[in-house]
Order: C-alpha cells, then structure tokens, then sequence
C-alpha cells in the first residue's frame, strides 16, 4: 500500500514538466513567429504569457538554448534561408540582417559567421542562382 500512496505523491511532477514543456514549445512558437520584431524582449513575452522574466529564463532551461540564444539561432535560420532563396536575390545582406529582427549590422555579420563558418555575402554567392546581378548602368544622354 506504500507504493501506491508513493506513485499517487509523485505523479503531479511529471505532469507538471509536461505542462512546463507544452508552454515552452507555446512560448518558442510565438518567438519563431515574431523573430523578426526588433523590440521582442524577454520582458514583453513574459508579459504576453502572464509570467516573470525569471519564470520565462526558467523555462528555457529545458532546453538548449537560453531565451536570447534560441531567438539568435531563430532569426539566423530565417536570414539563412532567405540569403539561399532566388526570390530575395534584389534584397541586400545588411537587408536582410535588419528584416530578420538584427538592429545592427555588425552583430548581424559576426553572429552568421558564428553559426555558419561564412559570411552572409559568401552563403548567397554559394546558393543556387549565385549572388545577385551588379546594377545597370545608367547613362544620362
């Protein structure tokens, strides 16, 4: 009868981690949707998902990455995939860096490189369809 009484003590624990593992896979969903938001903080999602900055760092302690890594890594991916896609072709790198949520340039030049051993200029000139074409020349008559 002891096991039983001690199974009944510890089954809220799990489902407390699977409640803490469903809001943080709500709460990277939203990140990954907003990445590009240059004013998403850890304090405004926290605010968004009626929590504290602490509870939100908590949370991302089940898994990988702290919050500002996982939003880092998130806004790379996207400036990744759009330095390979051929339909962002007329869009500068430094474009690029700001429409995926960096607010500087150079942060966003040594964080690529960071994560992907190359330069943004580098990784579009590898993509199919190469680096963009050089402007025309305009001649003035």
């Amino acid at each position: 009868m002891a096991e039983v009484a001690g199974a009944a003590a510890s089954a809220p624990e799990p489902t407390r981690l699977a409640r803490r593992r469903a809001l943080l896979q709500q709460v990277m969903r939203d990140v990954e949707l907003r990445c590009s938001d240059m004013a998403l903080t850890p304090e405004r999602v926290a605010t968004e998902f009626g929590m504290s900055v602490r509870a939100l760092h908590q949370l991302f302690e089940l898994s990988d990455h702290s919050f500002h890594e996982f939003l880092t890594r998130t806004r790379l991916a996207r400036a990744h995939a759009m330095l390979r896609d051929p339909g962002s072709r007329h869009v500068g790198t430094a474009e690029i860096g700001f429409a995926v949520g960096f607010r500087e340039t150079s942060t966003f030049y040594r964080r690529f490189r960071q994560q992907y051993g190359d330069a943004p200029g580098a990784v579009r000139s590898a993509a199919p369809g190469g680096p963009p074409p050089p402007p025309a020349a305009v001649t003035l008559g």
